[in-house]
């Protein structure tokens, strides 16, 4: 096996700005390159030749980076971070998912730096100071993730000594199975609103968001930088998508009026509840649900919670521990469904395999509890494109805008992450 293929890349946040953090807080599992920069002067002044006296004097250094692969629920929040700035950290339900965390991103005017380091089969590299110059997230629905690319500029990368790239330690990657531990997102699973106005069906979409950075070189005989300020930010949105009543996207843009867009990928549950509800108008029949595959006999129109639990763990696909079910009976009351490890991290849904009801009508099932999601929002956007197509078996909409800033600071953007991560404060 060649080295390339045993490269790693850590992340973690700086106390203190460019001061480096050699043991990474996590490890990234996506490619990763850094690029040194040297700037030198040449001196050929008169000294009585044309070209024997030329001398070269090594100035200024710095490097630039970036971070391309998959989007992580656990570790790409971490370069989101770096973007913007400050995480609000909340428990959306600390009693029914402990381990569920919601990060509330803002911007902030100054973000916190980062030590990014890369390792190999025998030597290790740390790039401090680094800033997060552009973020982009781009995915599709013709099978393809949520994916990302990170820019960044940081100091002049260097080489780890022996005893720093074993502190270093072992690379060590979160299960991708578990909610919130390196959960991966797929393309075809998110909600893009206009205003309120949603739809599931986006054939694609990119969102590159940049600032700039401009490097702060101090007269004190170092040749790396020792400040960084930052510039103009904004946040690109291209996307095709369609919606069951363009006309009010199209009408605003006709008119050059901004608007509020969001988009939002959700994961995996932390704790998977659903609820069956029959219409309060029953007055007979019976049902059955599915689950992977597996049918359960009939259930009555108002079977007690412990008839629909024994009809549930009765199937093999679930098992004797694999549920609970409080609430009921039928009309008067929904059942909740609540599922036990490893289930409690299962999306799928029960389904109403027939029914026969007085009068006729199906159950209904919707899923609940926290589940992983990634969410960002726009809530000043100018289009500077937007066409609309009615040559196809639906309408199409592609768009092409820039998230302009407001009266507010956080005026530009905000986001969200629901995961398992406690903290990214260090």
């Amino acid at each position: 096996m060649g080295i390339s293929k045993k490269s790693w890349t850590g992340i973690a946040v700086e106390t203190t700005p460019g001061t480096a953090v050699l043991v990474p807080t996590k490890f990234h599992p996506c490619t990763s390159k850094v690029s040194n920069q040297k700037k030198f002067i040449y001196l050929s002044e008169q000294r009585g030749s044309r070209d024997a006296n030329t001398k070269r004097k090594a100035s200024v250094r710095a490097a630039s980076g970036e971070i391309t692969g998959t989007f992580y629920l656990d570790t790409s929040p971490y370069l989101l971070l770096g973007f913007m700035g400050f995480d609000t950290v909340s428990q959306p339900d600390a009693t029914n998912a402990p381990t569920a965390y919601t990060h509330a991103l803002t911007l902030v005017d100054t973000p916190p730096k980062m030590t990014f380091t890369k390792g190999y089969d025998v030597a290790g590299y740390y790039a401090a100071f680094s800033a997060v110059e552009k973020i982009s997230y781009t995915w599709a629905a013709d099978n393809k993730l949520l994916e990302e690319t990170v820019s960044f500029q940081s100091r002049y990368m260097q080489r780890m000594s022996s005893a720093q790239f074993t502190a270093a330690g072992t690379p060590t990657y979160s299960t991708d199975a578990l909610p919130g531990n390196g959960s991966i997102l797929a393309g075809y699973m998110p909600t893009l609103k206009f205003d309120g106005i949603a739809s599931s069906t986006v054939e694609d979409m990119t969102v590159e968001m940049s600032q700039t950075l401009t490097l702060f070189y101090a007269i004190n005989g170092s040749k790396d930088f020792v400040k960084i300020f930052y510039g103009d930010r904004d946040a690109k949105i291209n996307f095709t998508a369609s919606f069951d009543d363009p006309t009010v996207n199209w009408d605003k843009y006709d008119q050059e009026v901004d608007q509020h867009i969001s988009v939002e990928f959700l994961g995996a549950p932390f704790n998977n509840i659903q609820t069956i509800s029959i219409p309060s108008a029953t007055t007979a029949g019976n049902f059955t649900l599915s689950y992977k595959g597996q049918t359960t006999g009939n259930i009555s129109w108002n079977a007690a919670n412990t008839a629909v639990a024994t009809a549930l763990t009765g199937l093999s696909t679930i098992g004797a521990a694999g549920v609970t079910v409080t609430g009921g009976p039928g009309p008067s009351a929904p059942w909740i469904v609540t599922f036990a490890a490893p289930l409690s991290h299962d999306p799928t849904l029960i389904q109403v395999a027939s029914a026969s009801l007085t009068p006729s009508a199906q159950p209904t099932i919707v899923q609940s509890g926290v589940q992983e999601r990634f969410f960002m929002d726009f809530p000043i956007v100018g289009w500077d494109t937007m066409d609309i197509a009615t040559d196809k078996e639906y309408i199409q909409l592609t768009a092409q805008g820039v998230a302009r800033p407001g009266g507010t600071l956080n005026s530009t953007m905000t986001a969200s992450v629901t995961n398992a991560v406690a903290s990214y404060a260090t």
